[in-house]
């Protein structure tokens, strides 16, 4: 049965086509046929096209709010140590991992302002752990290859975090 979307929703596949589905959300740029099914929509990931599934769960607003990046409560966002529990952890580590996305950039999107292009690699698990066996040496473009497994698991949990609801990144096309 066909739930009744409108533009701008964010939806999740569900049912038996959504099984193979690596792309997170889909948010609803076109309804076709009224209110029912074929949807043209964008998923979080970037592609875009004519999504033919049998079923698709509207993402309540609340749910949206409740999984955004940071908690609006005090006590909640203290227990997010940015600063003091992630950049002052691995600074070193960010900056190669921070190397590795504009060298990525360079490869892919040439003369473009940085950006993740999704579509372009969207094999993170299978690249990350090439990478792993590698890791502790220079990759062929001067790069660790344990910045590039970094850079790698860092995509696969954003992709995660995405498809429960959090916002797509803002660097992210």
């Amino acid at each position: 049965m066909a739930q009744s979307f409108k533009v701008g929703d964010r939806a999740k596949p569900v049912g038996e086509q959504a099984t193979n589905w690596n792309y997170g959300l889909v948010k609803i740029t076109q309804i076709r046929i009224g209110n029912t099914f074929p949807i043209r929509a964008i998923s979080d990931t970037g592609e875009i096209g004519l999504f033919l599934f049998d079923e698709l769960e509207l993402i309540p607003e609340i749910q949206k709010t409740e999984l955004s990046m940071l908690p609006t409560d005090a006590k909640k966002r203290k227990q997010i140590p940015l600063g003091t529990g992630l950049f002052d952890y691995f600074p070193a580590a960010l900056i190669e991992v921070a190397k590795v996305s504009f060298a990525g950039n360079q490869q892919h999107n040439p003369g473009q302002p940085l950006h993740w292009a999704r579509g372009k690699s969207t094999d993170q698990e299978d690249t990350m752990l090439r990478h792993f066996l590698e890791r502790g040496t220079l990759d062929s473009d001067g790069v660790r290859h344990s910045a590039k497994m970094c850079w790698r698991a860092l995509a696969i949990l954003q992709l995660e975090l995405e498809a429960e609801g959090v916002p797509i990144a803002r660097g992210a096309k």
